[in-house]
């Protein structure tokens, strides 16, 4: 009988072991879910981060653009007018040097030719 006391002396104590190791798992196991949803809510709030920031990265892309299209048009609109006062200076300069001519060839020199350049 004594044998058969030590015998369940042992299985309690290997009983109680084993119980603490459950109750030592159960506790892991209930602190990695609790760590497991804060990282599932960590993870949510960088995606909505993600988003938020590509959103904006799109509304200053789209604002870029149009400046970009404004400043396009406008160097354009200069180049053309530009062009335009450019051709209206040769004009200018080709009717100065026609009426030069005919001053020196009908011979009334009283105003002088420099008068009439235009400078560049």
């Amino acid at each position: 009988m004594s044998k058969a006391k030590n015998e369940l002396e042992v299985r309690r104590e290997e009983c109680q072991v084993i119980s603490e190791k459950l109750a030592f798992a159960e506790e892991k196991m209930e602190a990695e879910k609790v760590c497991s949803v804060e990282k599932s809510i960590e993870v949510e709030q960088l995606k909505n981060d993600i988003k938020l920031l590509d959103d904006q990265r799109r509304l200053i892309e789209d604002a870029l653009k149009s400046k970009l299209e404004t400043l396009s048009s406008d160097h354009r609109n200069a180049c053309e007018k530009v062009d335009k006062l450019m051709m209206d200076l040769d004009a200018l300069s080709k009717e100065r040097d026609d009426l030069a001519v005919k001053v020196k060839k009908f011979g009334q020199t009283s105003v002088p030719i420099d008068d009439f350049k235009v400078s560049i």
